[in-house]
């Protein structure tokens, strides 16, 4: 009977490349020696291809630049920080054959991450959707899957870029992080990390709401879990450690696992994507005009460079759309536009926002009033009378789970 050390190498090497996640690669190679034998023939084509089918030719070098950031020199310097997003940004391909001089655990991790953003990216898309009430199931076209999730990919290389570098001045960072960074973004591309930013921010805060409204530790530090944005410094702060923190966070089931692992990040460096996000660049930070009132050639500088891998004009134009009579300042994140957000307004393909008469539902949405503050503010209300209850507690020498009705 053959045996399947019978074949030749180049066919182990073919099936090897059909793999379809980079995570399935060590066990088949540490299942046979021979399969070892035959992938040391070619291995970087070999993690290529497969890395080509799970991650996708497109999205590729934002994979290796999430994961060259991290290798960086420490601490990170401007001039490197720089280089590194001027070849994401001008040059993509060329960080592609970065993969064949890093080691295979490296390349896993790299895999895994995108499967994590893969997962938030397409959660996101049929939440986002099914605030429609669309009968119709959700079918992402290929720019629109590409869209999400450079989107997200965006924002985890935002983070792991300006994570730990809060030694330095407050003016300073936020400078960089809009001269680095944001500043290489239309405001609708911007607006587009907003939908991430909230999207996370409120898959977070379901994850994590029972552990941080009844630990009693949490209620003597008056941990926030009613206030959202910049308004919450603790959320922002565990919204700053990234995406593998925040699926973890929600693996965690235990409370004590919870609590003890949200406890890990205190003494972290907090981002500040959210303001980041909302500071006007490259314009007086007084500019009340609204769009309405740019000239033309204002409104073409809105886009400092041709986005070449998105050349759809379904975000754009949407986002035109909603923001004529807005000024520059609250061009991302605008707080009214909340619902929007929640709803990937600037994410979508223009056929589906043709076909599905998106637009007009956006425009109701923006020109209806909001929810009513009464419920926050007696949401906040309860929250500061549980602080006083679990600080109380606390100084008695109480820990763990506080039962509200007890």
């Amino acid at each position: 009977m053959p045996l399947i050390t019978d074949l030749p190498c180049e066919v182990i090497t073919s099936v090897l490349r059909k793999l379809d996640n980079i995570q399935f690669l060590l066990p088949a190679l540490l299942a046979c020696r021979y399969f070892y034998l035959s992938y040391k023939e070619n291995p970087s084509s070999v993690v290529l291809d497969i890395l080509r089918q799970q991650i996708g030719p497109d999205l590729i070098p934002y994979a290796v630049a999430a994961s060259e950031v991290l290798r960086l020199p420490r601490p990170r310097t401007r001039s490197s920080v720089k280089q590194l997003l001027d070849v994401l940004y001008n040059d993509p391909g060329s960080l592609v054959p970065q993969i064949q001089v890093v080691p295979l655990g490296t390349v896993i991790e790299m895999g895994h991450t995108h499967d994590l953003i893969e997962g938030f990216a397409d959660a996101f898309a049929s939440e986002a959707w099914a605030l429609f009430g669309q009968s119709e199931r959700l079918l992402l076209s290929a720019a629109e899957r590409f869209r999400f999730h450079r989107a997200f990919y965006r924002v985890e290389l935002f983070l792991r870029i300006f994570r730990g570098r809060g030694s330095r001045m407050a003016g300073q960072l936020e400078s960089e992080q809009l001269e680095l960074f944001l500043s290489r973004h239309s405001p609708w591309l911007n607006e587009q990390l907003g939908c991430v930013h909230d999207y996370l921010e409120k898959r977070f805060s379901k994850a994590t709401l029972d552990v941080v409204s009844h630990d009693i530790e949490f209620g003597m530090l008056s941990v926030d879990y009613v206030s959202n944005g910049p308004l919450n410094h603790f959320k922002q702060l565990w919204l700053s450690q990234g995406i593998e923190f925040l699926s973890r966070v929600e693996s965690e089931k235990s409370h004590e696992g919870q609590q003890t692992f949200l406890n890990s990040a205190f003494g972290g460096s907090q981002v500040g994507l959210h303001d980041a996000l909302t500071k006007p660049y490259d314009t007086e930070i007084d500019d009340i005009r609204p769009l309405e009132d740019y000239s033309a050639e204002e409104q073409r500088a809105l886009d400092p460079r041709e986005d070449k891998e998105d050349v759809d004009m379904g975000p754009s134009c949407v986002w035109r759309a909603l923001h004529d009579r807005l000024p520059r300042p609250e061009w991302v994140l605008c707080h009214a536009h909340a619902r929007l957000r929640h709803r990937a307004y600037v994410l979508w393909d223009y056929k589906r926002v043709e076909r599905h008469q998106m637009l007009s539902s956006f425009v109701e949405l923006r020109d209806s009033p909001g929810e009513s503050d009464d419920e926050y503010f007696k949401a906040f209300e309860e929250m500061h009378e549980s602080f006083r209850k679990r600080s109380k507690i606390w100084l008695g020498g109480g820990r763990g789970y506080w039962d509200k009705g007890a």
